[in-house]
């Protein structure tokens, strides 16, 4: 039996790392995958640097679509997933090949892909969960529930990413 993060929606319902040294992502490769259980179509699943300077984020688009989005000097480039639902928990896994190519996967199914602009380095920004920062502070706070957040220093390969899916499905870690 697991426990999720759950957060109310509001300013201050956030999970920061403290860790200004290893979420900075921009021109390698990674991976970031979590179970998200939303309890509305908007609001920020995570994010790493600001709007109006260098980073990136996945959130949703106020349809239930995740998106990715990196920004460099206040301009944004996104990838748009596929409609989350928020009847149960589905599994998400972002790949970043070279900084650029993305792909978004939906309970271990490749649904999208796309190129993002190569950010900027964020910088020495930690990596906060449930919101995002913008020039007027936090905002787009989550209402929702996420579990089992992951994140590598590698694109992982869609075989990957279905048996972090089907592991975890089942109760099994996957390292």
């Amino acid at each position: 039996n697991y426990t999720a993060y759950h957060y109310h929606g509001v300013i201050g319902s956030y999970s920061d790392t403290h860790d200004t040294n290893h979420f900075s992502f921009t021109n390698q490769s990674y991976t970031i995958s979590y179970w998200q259980k939303p309890n509305g179509s908007s609001g920020t699943w995570m994010m790493c640097g600001s709007t109006v300077g260098n980073g990136w984020s996945i959130a949703n688009d106020g349809s239930a679509i995740p998106v990715f989005t990196t920004y460099t000097n206040g301009s944004t480039s996104s990838v748009s997933g596929i409609v989350t639902g928020s009847d149960e928990y589905h599994n998400t896994v972002v790949t970043v090949s070279g900084g650029t190519n993305v792909c978004f996967y939906r309970d271990g199914v490749p649904v999208t892909t796309g190129v993002v602009n190569l950010p900027a380095p964020a910088g020495t920004n930690s990596l906060i969960m449930s919101q995002i920062q913008t020039s007027s502070g936090f905002t787009s706070s989550l209402d929702g529930n996420m579990q089992f957040v992951q994140i590598w220093n590698r694109a992982l390969t869609p075989q990957d990413a279905a048996l972090i899916y089907l592991n975890q499905k089942l109760g099994v870690p996957w390292p």
